[in-house]
């Protein structure tokens, strides 16, 4: 890692390199980038699961292009449809069941209350929260139970979640 301590020297072999940038080299001074190690789901402020794969966490505008009459070196490029892409989480199975409980509701009791608000969580090793991801209106709209292939290995159930809009809230 490059500090502002760092003099050029390499530890392995003791000798100085790029020498001459001195004084004038430029160090990165920036937070190093978080470990994508652990996650969490909360559902109306309740943990629901940890999770050893989250994706979708995607957000994209439509690039909607625009021709304009007598100008033939450029086309304006104007913002369409803001569209979110569905939260996928993957775990082990455990006794848990909330997640499967809460796509089950929908089937067996309709679609009322379905929509519930909530949070990604990124955990470090010491699971403390480093940043979070909220997304508003969300249900689960599909869940994926485990293949049972008889080798010994984890066996892992699939969640994907619908939701109306997301923001990073740190």
């Amino acid at each position: 890692m490059w500090t502002p301590e760092f003099d050029g020297t390499n530890r392995h072999a003791g000798r100085k390199f790029n020498a001459g940038l001195g004084a004038g080299r430029k160090y990165y001074a920036g937070p190093d980038p978080y470990v994508a190690f652990q996650w969490k789901i909360e559902i109306s402020g309740v943990t629901l699961a940890h999770f050893q794969e989250v994706s979708g966490l995607t957000v994209q505008t439509e690039v909607v292009k625009f021709r304009e009459g007598g100008q033939n070196d450029y086309e304006h490029m104007l913002m369409g449809q803001t569209t979110y892409t569905n939260i996928v989480l993957k775990h082990g199975v455990t006794a848990n069941t909330a997640l499967f409980e809460w796509k089950d509701s929908i089937t067996k009791f309709g679609r009322g209350g379905a929509r519930r608000d909530g949070s990604i969580v990124l955990l470090d090793g010491r699971t403390e929260e480093l940043a979070r991801w909220n997304f508003t209106r969300g249900w689960p709209c599909k869940w994926d139970g485990p293949t049972f292939t008889g080798q010994s290995a984890i066996a892992i159930e699939t969640v994907e979640i619908a939701h109306e809009g997301m923001t990073r809230a740190q």
